[in-house]
């Protein structure tokens, strides 16, 4: 990708927009969750930008291991629905307004993002579906004893009424 402006002008546009946003100030010693977020939205956007992790970690004044780790949490919050992951795009859509071939990257991305966690949510769907299966087939076939007790016994009486079909169950199977 293009780099347009150095890093240190994009690094002041992006501490601005953060500042405006969140509220925070990101070289702050400070480690709670809003600050935090505040240097992972800094490093990600410094880094679609083009900048590597070694100079964003020079102009955050962090290791370049930690700017890495700062992109890939990112990523994985905005893939998961998280509180940041709307901040993140407000932030994104400031910092990128002027540069329409970056946007539609970014964009591209963002629905890249949003494709896979429908899909992690569907084979999450589906991995569950044969346990619901299983359990109502069963229920179905046990559905009118099921009835039957949630009819006929009184709330507080379930230990009971379990200690009864357990002994009827013993004799059945002598």
């Amino acid at each position: 990708m293009e780099q347009v402006l150095s890093i240190d002008t994009d690094l002041g546009l992006i501490v601005k927009i953060i500042t405006e946003r969140l509220d925070v100030d990101i070289f702050s010693r400070k480690r709670n969750n809003e600050i935090v977020c505040g240097r992972l939205i800094c490093a990600k956007l410094l880094h679609e930008k083009g900048h590597t992790y070694k100079s964003i970690g020079k102009a955050m004044i962090r290791d370049h291991s930690t700017i890495i780790y700062y992109v890939r949490a990112l990523n994985a919050l905005v893939i998961e629905e998280s509180q940041f992951k709307h901040q993140y795009y407000k932030c994104q859509d400031e910092f990128f307004k002027d540069s329409d071939f970056l946007l539609e990257q970014i964009n591209r991305n963002h629905y890249k993002d949003e494709v896979y966690l429908l899909k992690k949510k569907i084979h999450n769907i589906t991995r569950n579906s044969h346990k619901y299966e299983a359990f109502y087939d069963k229920y179905k076939r046990l559905e009118e004893i099921i009835l039957l007790i949630s009819k006929r016994t009184d709330s507080g009486k379930e230990r009971e009424v379990l200690k009864r079909i357990n002994a009827m169950f013993n004799t059945i199977q002598k």
